[in-house]
């Protein structure tokens, strides 16, 4: 009887988990149509907002397969990184230098294989990185959905030394390191994503970039997504003043999608020979290593949003302190920094993961007066408010970004990385020598 009853809490447990995977798949792809639904209103709209940064382009399209590499294993599809010459030296044609494999001493191996000619070494993209990685995923896991076991998907970077030359930065733009210096054109980059999957019609290739088209939906996609996908990427990179376009020999002859980017020298670093106030100047802001381990102040007024972030952040291995409205966040700040001021050893909040609408005090107001109070550290804001005006909103209040709830801890990770040092660098230049020593120890720890 004892073991009777242990295989039925059994196959309960195995049921209540099985609904749960349900529910989190369900909510998922919720949440991503209508993310899909507001980006394309954007793109529509021509309001959709680029940050604007120094994009490694080789480094992101090798961590964007590196992303897809488990589900391709689990279809049977060979995901890789083509490497075109063998011969050890970058190809030459019609005036395209293919990237090739590395030449001892002259090139850079990055960690997915990927090679870099030498020439393209100092080169970068000027766009924003999480759109061009939405780019990038929305291409490859179209790839997957469409290429069937023992298929392959290859991505092939090529430099186009005169490709794009109309391109020009706008005018919004403002370069960030050593500003006396305007990066320089370098062509374009010519990324080319090829499947040897299902093919398409000159008819389907004409529908394409379409709101809402879906082909063999059914059978190939699980009838899953919004059909948006692709008229979002094609948006986003023509906006980085880029080109989107596909071919095909036709049923079961596999798609070719090329994604072309302008790109730009980096500018060259400061001499070494620049006198001591100048290189003090430069110290002074560079930027230490990133902790491991953050302290998190999560300020929700659901309690089970709360345990949720908690539970994320601690298995990830962070320090949590909760609190549960604005008005309440600003008292943790203002105990937080008091307690920087009395113990050195005291490591204040590296990051605030704010909630929008909560009773006392909301999200925006309750951000503004904590930047008010000299908070120099990242705050985030976790909101299912995701409609532009309300976005703007929170981010002129002095949130560094808006997250889409439900959270995910890669999103929350990426974000500090791609965050942090600029966040640094406002602060750095907001303060403007005015920031006593008891400030510049809150934000230095």
């Amino acid at each position: 009887q004892a073991s009777s009853s242990a295989d039925a809490k059994k196959k309960e447990d195995t049921f209540l988990h099985e609904v749960c995977v349900d529910v989190q798949e369900n909510a998922n792809t919720a949440v991503q149509m209508l993310n899909d639904i507001l980006d394309y209103d954007k793109v529509e709209s021509s309001t959709l907002k680029l940050e604007l940064d120094n994009v490694p382009i080789w480094t992101l399209i090798s961590k964007t397969i590196q992303q897809f590499q488990v589900q391709a294993l689990g279809s049977h599809v060979a995901l890789r990184l083509k490497q075109d010459d063998s011969r050890g030296r970058p190809k030459s044609l019609n005036g395209e230098a293919h990237l090739g494999r590395p030449r001892s001493g002259s090139l850079r191996d990055f960690e997915s294989g990927v090679h870099c000619a030498a020439e393209l070494e100092a080169t970068t993209v000027i766009g924003d990185g999480t759109k061009l990685g939405q780019v990038f995923r929305n291409i490859i896991s179209n790839a997957l959905k469409f290429t069937p076991p023992d298929g392959t998907i290859n991505v092939r970077a090529i430099h186009v030394r005169d490709g794009l030359p109309s391109y020009q930065l706008p005018s919004s733009y403002n370069p960030t390191d050593y500003e006396s210096q305007q990066p320089r054109r370098a062509g374009s980059i010519r990324i080319q994503f090829k499947d040897s999957g299902v093919g398409m019609t000159r008819e389907q290739l004409g529908k394409l970039f379409n709101e809402g088209i879906q082909f063999d939906v059914n059978r190939l996609q699980n009838g899953g997504g919004s059909g948006l996908g692709l008229v979002i990427s094609k948006g986003i990179v023509e906006q980085h003043g880029g080109t989107v376009s596909v071919t095909s020999g036709g049923i079961g002859h596999g798609t070719t999608f090329t994604v072309e980017l302008p790109l730009f020298h980096l500018p060259s670093e400061p001499s070494k020979t620049m006198d001591d106030s100048t290189a003090a100047s430069i110290v002074s802001v560079e930027e230490p290593p990133e902790p491991t381990e953050r302290r998190v102040l999560v300020v929700d007024d659901v309690m089970s949003n709360r345990k949720m972030l908690v539970r994320l952040l601690e298995r990830a291995g962070h320090t949590c302190d909760t609190a549960t409205n604005g008005e309440a966040a600003i008292r943790a700040v203002e105990g937080d920094i008091g307690a920087v001021i009395e113990d050195r050893n005291h490591v204040p909040f590296d990051c605030i993961l704010m909630d929008y609408e909560m009773p006392i005090m909301n999200g925006p107001d309750a951000t503004e007066r904590i930047r008010d109070l000299g908070f120099g550290g990242l705050i985030l804001g976790v909101t299912g408010n995701v409609l532009a005006e309300d976005t703007d909103h929170f981010l002129s209040k002095g949130a560094d970004e808006i997250i889409a709830k439900p959270v995910k801890i890669a999103k929350l990770q990426e974000s500090w990385e791609r965050l942090t040092p600029s966040r640094k660098r406002k602060w750095s230049e907001s303060k403007d020598g005015n920031v006593d020593s008891q400030q510049q120890r809150l934000f230095d720890v």
